[in-house]
């Protein structure tokens, strides 16, 4: 219903971990899915309000509904690295998923 209107790729990496050698963990991170969006950042006043909630949101992504993404895992948009916040299905109608974001570099 709104593929139309995701226009920018990105990557989703989902997080992993692993015994080294010597017995302890490894993490690191692998491409799931690549998979159509639509990035906006926030304005100043949406970042300060989630700042007074105790999050740090930079960015709103939109997907297509059914696409898999969840808490934590990472995007890859444009060289750049976001960490998935949270995940929403706005209205709980199955059309697309509202994802926020940090941006980490």
């Amino acid at each position: 219903m709104i593929e139309h209107l995701l226009n920018s790729t990105v990557d989703i990496q989902r997080r992993t971990v692993a015994r080294d050698a010597l017995g302890g963990m490894t993490e690191s991170f692998a491409t799931i899915a690549t998979a159509d969006t639509r990035m906006q950042v926030l304005t100043a006043q949406e970042t300060n309000d989630y700042s007074r909630e105790g999050e740090t949101i930079t960015h709103r992504a939109y997907f297509s509904y059914g696409t898999d993404i969840a808490a934590r895992d990472r995007l890859l948009f444009d060289g750049k690295t976001y960490i998935v916040r949270s995940v929403e299905n706005p209205d709980y109608e199955n059309r697309f998923l509202a994802v926020s974001v940090e941006f980490q570099g």
